[in-house]
This record gives structure tokens, C-alpha cells and sequence, in this order.
């Protein structure tokens, strides 16, 4: 999969925050259950009196993704109890900001997976609702709602997620899920200023690709980022719709998308900005043209989703490493499992607050229909709120700093990905040891758009698989063929030979962006036995008619292609293994051969993506059964 894809992911679109790490057996993937507390919570915000949550109503059904209508939920800070319920006026509600005595509910509407002219379109129109916090109860219902439509003329426009308000609390700018785009609402008159009609097409988004747009606001401005082109732009121009703004790249790698996600203030002079692809955490200087970025900041988990700053710590919400993260800023260092959250909980969102056993995070639990507590002086879960919510059995993290490795099949989506792996601990690193793998490119030919990891062969593709496990792509460590491009490969002077079960794993830089629902590129594999490269290649054959995965089924897309299931190999995990390492595995008995000397990898030509990393992106290829010549 190709680094530079508009890769949506946890903000706006809940279908992607299930990151696949879903397993359709547990509850959590499914439907709260009737009358529950929460119901695929994201977004929430705090209150002098309440706790409120956006819950999305998001749930898997018939392989695909379906809503029921959302709602608000109140929870009492004291009591800890939920003792309200509003509805709202759009589905899929997903960001909240409290001013005063005003709560402002962003509905995003629901988007669909697949089903357009990008991978993610927009199903219907979202709003903002404006719920008042001044009475004794809480709401019941909306004091009002501003509806915000959709576009007859792109698909895209719309999926409405992050909001930031003015200075003066009287209007609010809103980010886009699908596009780079802004919206503009004023909540004095509650009218829109500027909608799907007229957006504020701040960032350029490819026909066919998506964009994300998310929106903060950092001290005295609004701060926006673009996931696609890694820029982060500052602003106060509201009246003037951001058109004077400072704009820098704040990624390290300027070949390569890093996915900034969030952004928030550490003081008045600098601010973190969280990369979703990077893994990373970088420090910016204000203004934007001092300095240089920083990074070095302990490696963030799997899915990054949130970052908060309290105190001397950044803390980290990582979805698909169902953690909670604290860095502290000094040193740079951190504790990736500091608070462990229930398995499959994907946490999504976080606000601290003062309660009685001093600093606590309140943490949303996307798929686990619930809200966690978290007492940030320990890590310690205090409580986890919701029917459909189980509780944590591990411990908190202490002073552990491991990467989060899955413990799952994986025929599962990396649907069932645990906190089982401490690298601290761990006794070398498992993707490298004792691996065969690539040895010579024999013969390659680019397609149109190839590029990226050209300069890097063939080291670039040897040894164990770059990605970052658990779903998580390599954004480095890849060569991109281009459409169409071909890729001869041997393996020094080892052949694969037909033995037990799989012969051998291809592993691509695939993205999950939901349990069986991968962004691929596929590509065609074959093997020869003969002793000349040139002679003829046997194919597996390669499904690229099926271009939906079923996550009822357990149903992967393009059976028997390469560059369909995402790496889930970390430093614990050996790429050996089939049932966990995650990639595309392969056995020669399926081509009536019991010996092969040498691999091909042909890109479809499904790729959608654009410059220097089109078509198939090879990561490396790692033989399970094989035999010296």
C-alpha cells in the first residue's frame, strides 16, 4: 500500500477508528445493546457538572458498516453516573467543544466504505447542535441545531468531524473527513456562512482520494492540519476565513505522509503535533518560521488518535493499541502501556478533569461501548462506564516503554490485537532473527508512478517486514513498482520448497482501515522451479473481481493476491509465522510444485495512488519452508 495514501482514519470516520481490531465475536462489534449507556462513543468534553460523550450509533452489520442514530450522554462527574440522554439531529455525532454554558455537538452524518468515487464518501448530511448546560438537569434534547448538507457535486464534501471556536465563542470553523476542506457556522444567528456548497478549500484533495482536515484551537489561533501534505497552518483570520495564515510541513521526511492528527498547546511557544503514520510525536515553535521541528520523542502505539497535555506529560490515546500513553516532556521518554484498556476497546478520545483522586482522564471507548477513568498520577483504570464494556484484567503500565504487539490470528483482521509484547524485555528482535528472505532482484521494471525505495536496492526489501505490526504500515523500508511494475526476486541460495502448511509470506505496506477492509494494492504472484529466471512463472491465482472484504464471513478482499492483509509482525512476533505474522502467505502446492528457485510480483494495477509511490509497495518477502541448493 502506498505511502502517500489519503488514509482515513480515526477522527471522523468511526468505521476507520475500528482500525481493524475488531473480532466479530465480541459484543463490542456489534450494536450496543438496547438502551446502553454509550454506543460507539467519540468525541467528549467536560462541564463543571458533567462528563458529555457524542456517541456515534456506529455498528458492523452484514459485513458492512450501518448507524442507527446517535446521542449525548451526560455523566455525572461526582457520581460517576450517567443521568442524562439526549438525541441528536444527524447521525454519527463526533466532536464537542463546552463554552460557557453551551455545548456544541458536531454531527459528522454517515459516510459509506467503498461505495463511491473514494474510498470513503458521504451518506448524508451531518449538523451542529447546540445544547444548553445552564439548568439544573441536564438536556433533554437540542436547544437547536444547524444542518449542514451535503454536495450533489462531490461525494466527498461533507463527513463534518473537528470544530474550533473564534475567540469570541460566536463562530465555529469545522474540519472535513473526506476532503480538505473547512467549514464555517455562525452560532449567534445559527447559519451557516460557509457549507458543502462553498467550502473552504483549504488543502488540495486528488480526485478519487480522500483528505482530512482536523481543527484545534492552540492558544490565541486556530490551528488546522492536512493528513495528506503534512501542514499544519495557523490562524486568527476567522472573520476573513483563514486567508491570512501561517502554514509550514511539519513532518521529518518530506518524501513520505506522516498523518498529523492532533495538535495542542505545551506552552505559549510550542506545540505537539501528533503523526498517525509516523508514530511519532513532534514539538513546533511559535511562530511557525523559528526553529526547526522536533522530533526524538518516545515512539507513539498503534493508532494514535489524541494527544492531551497535562501538567509535564503528554498523554497518548492509541487506539489500536487499546492504551493509554504518557510521555513526559523533558525527557522525551515514555510509558506506552501506562494505563491498559479493555481488549478491543479502541479508544478514541480523552479530557482530563480534577476529581477526588486528583488528575483523572476520561477516555471513550469506541468499540467498547463504554468510558474508561483513568487516575493519571498510576495509570490505574479506576472505573469503566458502559453495559457493553468490559473490564480491564491487566494492570497498569508502570514503568514499561514496549511497543504493543498483537497476540492474534492472522486470518483475524488483526481483529484481535493485544498489549502482549514489552520490547523493553524482549530478547533480541524476532523480525530479523534467523530470517530468509529476499537476496537479489534478478529483474524489475517500474510502472507509472513508481519511485519511492528505488535508490535503497535491494536492502530496501530484505531481511523481515518494515511495518509497524498490528495493522500499521512502514511508511520507509518499501519499493514502490508503479502501475503495473513486475519485481524478479531469488533467495541466495535457498529454494522454497512445499512443506507444512504456507511456503512462504509477502508482506506490502497494506493500511487496515476496518476488520476485513483493508486499502489495498494487490498484487499477482508467481514462482519458478527452473534454474534460469527467465523461463516460466507459475501464478496463485488472484481474485481481483472480489473487492470487498466480510467481516461477518471473515472474508478477506482479492483472494490469493499479495498486498491484501496488513503486516502485524513486531519485535515479538517471528514473520515466520503464518498465523500471526500477518501478510499474504503462499503455498506451492496450490501451483502443483514442490520446489521454487525464484518469486514474481506483479502490481494489478488496482492502485489508485500518486507520485513515487503507486502500485504495489513490496516490503519483503519471507520464506518459511525452503532448502539449500
Amino acid at each position: 500500500m502506498s505511502s502517500r495514501v489519503s488514509r482515513l482514519l480515526l477522527l471522523v470516520v468511526p468505521l476507520l477508528a475500528a482500525g481493524g481490531c475488531t473480532d466479530p465475536s465480541m459484543p463490542s462489534s456489534d450494536a450496543a445493546a438496547p438502551g446502553a449507556a454509550f454506543y460507539s462513543p467519540q468525541g467528549l468534553a467536560a462541564s463543571a457538572r458533567f462528563i458529555i460523550v457524542a456517541n456515534s450509533g456506529y455498528h458492523f452489520e452484514a459485513g458492512a458498516g450501518a448507524w442507527d442514530e446517535g446521542f449525548v450522554t451526560f455523566v455525572d462527574r461526582r457520581t460517576r453516573r450517567v443521568v442524562g440522554r439526549a438525541p441528536t439531529s444527524a447521525k454519527n455525532p463526533t466532536d464537542i467543544v463546552v463554552a460557557g454554558d453551551r455545548a456544541y455537538v458536531v454531527c459528522s452524518g454517515p459516510t459509506v466504505l467503498g461505495k463511491g468515487e473514494a474510498p470513503v464518501t458521504v451518506d448524508g448530511p451531518g449538523s451542529v447542535d447546540i445544547y444548553d448546560l445552564s439548568g439544573a438537569e441536564p438536556p433533554s434534547a437540542p436547544l437547536a441545531s444547524i444542518a449542514l448538507e451535503t454536495s450533489a457535486a462531490d461525494a466527498r464534501v461533507g463527513a463534518y468531524g473537528s470544530i474550533a471556536l473564534s475567540a469570541d465563542g460566536k463562530t465555529a470553523l469545522i474540519g472535513s473527513g473526506t476532503r480538505g476542506d473547512v467549514f464555517k457556522v455562525d452560532l449567534e444567528q445559527r447559519r451557516v456562512l460557509r457549507g458543502a456548497d462553498n467550502p473552504i478549500a483549504l488543502f488540495e484533495t486528488p480526485s478519487g482520494l480522500n483528505g482530512l482536515t482536523t481543527l484545534r484551537r492552540v492558544g490565541s489561533k486556530i490551528a488546522v492540519l492536512d493528513y495528506n501534505s503534512d501542514q499544519l497552518c495557523l490562524s486568527d483570520d476567522v472573520a476573513g476565513d483563514l486567508a491570512q495564515r501561517d502554514c509550514r510541513d511539519v513532518g521529518v521526511n518530506d518524501s513520505l505522509i506522516e498523518g498529523p492528527i492532533d495538535i495542542v498547546a505545551q506552552d505559549a511557544d510550542h506545540a505537539l503535533v501528533l503523526m498517525t503514520i509516523a508514530n511519532g510525536l513532534y514539538r513546533v515553535e511559535q511562530p511557525l518560521d523559528r526553529g526547526a521541528i522536533e522530533s526524538g520523542f518516545a515512539a507513539t502505539g498503534l493508532g494514535a488518535n489524541r494527544v492531551v497535555v497535562d501538567g509535564a506529560y503528554a498523554y497518548v490515546v492509541n487506539s489500536l493499541s487499546h492504551a493509554l500513553q504518557r510521555i513526559e516532556l523533558a525527557s522525551k521518554r515514555g510509558d506506552q502501556r501506562f494505563a491498559v484498556l479493555p481488549v478491543r476497546s479502541n479508544p478514541f478520545d480523552m479530557v482530563v478533569t480534577d476529581e477526588v483522586e486528583g488528575r483523572v482522564g476520561w477516555v471513550t471507548l469506541f468499540e467498547g461501548h463504554g468510558l474508561a477513568l483513568v487516575e493519571l498520577a498510576t495509570g490505574r483504570v479506576i472505573e469503566t462506564l458502559g453495559a457493553n464494556s468490559p473490564r480491564s484484567d491487566a494492570g497498569a503500565g508502570g514503568d514499561g516503554a514496549g511497543d504493543a504487539g498483537p497476540a492474534s490470528d492472522a486470518d483475524g483482521a488483526a481483529a484481535d490485537l493485544e498489549l502482549t509484547c514489552d520490547s523493553a524485555s524482549a530478547d533480541g528482535d524476532a523480525r530479523d532473527a534467523g530470517i530468509v528472505g529476499i537476496h537479489n532482484v534478478v529483474s524489475v521494471s517500474y510502472g507509472p508512478g513508481a519511485g519511492h525505495g528505488q535508490q535503497a536496492l535491494p536492502a530496501v526489501i530484505q531481511g523481515g517486514p518494515a511495518g509497524s505490526g498490528g495493522g500499521g504500515a512502514a511508511v520507509e523500508g518499501v519499493l514502490s513498482l508503479g502501475d503495473g511494475g513486475e519485481i524478479v526476486v531469488d533467495f541466495g541460495p535457498y529454494d522454497i520448497v512445499d512443506g507444512p502448511g504456507p511456503d512462504f509470506i509477502v508482506f506490502e505496506n497494506v493500511f487496515a482501515l476496518g476488520p476485513y477492509q483493508p486499502y489495498a494494492e494487490p498484487g499477482i504472484v508467481a514462482v519458478s522451479e527452473s534454474s534460469s529466471a527467465a523461463a516460466d512463472f507459475k501464478p496463485f491465482s488472484c481474485d481481483l473481481t472480489k473487492t470487498q472484504g466480510d467481516p461477518v464471513a471473515k472474508l478477506w478482499p482479492f483472494p490469493g493476491c499479495a498486498g491484501v492483509k496488513p503486516v502485524l509482525v513486531n519485535r515479538c512476533i517471528d514473520p515466520r509465522d503464518p498465523a500471526l505474522a500477518g501478510g499474504d502467505a503462499f503455498d506451492l502446492a496450490d501451483v502443483n510444485l514442490t520446489r521454487a528457485r525464484y518469486l514474481r510480483i506483479r502490481d494489478a494495477g488496482k492502485g489508485k495512488l500518486g507520485s513515487e509511490t503507486r502500485g504495489f509497495d513490496l516490503d519483503a518477502v519471507v520464506l518459511i519452508n525452503y532448502t539449500r541448493r
